[in-house]
């Protein structure tokens, strides 16, 4: 028993002490902006991107603003982009075009570990590079009245705990995630995406919604 308390407590602090990625960049709420000559309105009706507030959900809001003129590529970034040909042979009735949030770059290579993104062997700190449920993670999600009576626990936590061997992202692609990933289709899934097949960055909702 004393030799596994020892295990155990070198195995936290060395995920104390790993190094760690920050995104402070990147905020949570969607913005709500102006179009100009370089944008164009799109519509988008899938859940997979909602942190609790149907997020990006033109159902929900109005439409999202895309940025066409679309060069420098950051981490944290929501595109538009378009499905990869496995997926629509897959899931026939995926659009044809999809929205996710870049979190690997060219170079990187990505893993989860029980949830978390991890980047080259460190911890990806930003609040979509945990695996979340309308933006909560698991304490707060099982803390929550309702979660009990409503959901299959036992799959809730398997997907809090979800794991994903390493994957390269090699030069001119991207990996991207959506930031519900039991709502939606990805990299774990389809791997990295080119970067031609990026249509463009997605800004936020339209501001002028007529």
């Amino acid at each position: 028993m004393k030799k596994i308390s020892i295990v155990v407590i070198i195995l936290f602090l060395a995920s104390c002490s790993a190094e760690t990625i920050k995104d402070e960049n990147t905020k949570p709420e969607v913005m709500v902006v102006e179009t100009t000559e370089n944008t164009a309105l799109i519509e988008w009706s899938s859940d997979a991107m909602d942190r609790g507030n149907h997020d990006y959900d033109t159902f929900a809001h109005s439409e999202l603003v895309v940025e066409l003129s679309y060069l420098d590529v950051n981490r944290g970034d929501v595109i538009y982009y378009k499905t990869p040909v496995a997926v629509l042979k897959r899931y026939p009735q995926s659009p044809e075009y999809y929205i996710g949030r870049v979190v690997g770059l060219p170079g990187e290579t990505v893993e989860i570990k029980e949830g978390q993104v991890f980047i080259d062997d460190k911890i990806v700190d930003a609040f979509y590079a945990k695996a979340t449920i309308l933006g909560m993670e698991e304490e707060a999600y099982f803390n929550r009245k309702d979660t009990l009576e409503s959901v299959n626990i036992e799959s809730a936590k398997e997907y809090f705990a979800t794991n994903m061997d390493p994957v390269k992202v090699v030069e001119d692609t991207v990996f991207v995630l959506v930031d519900q990933w039991w709502r939606g289709t990805d990299s774990r899934e389809f791997g990295v995406l080119p970067l031609d097949s990026v249509e463009g960055q997605v800004l936020g909702y339209n501001k002028n919604e007529s």
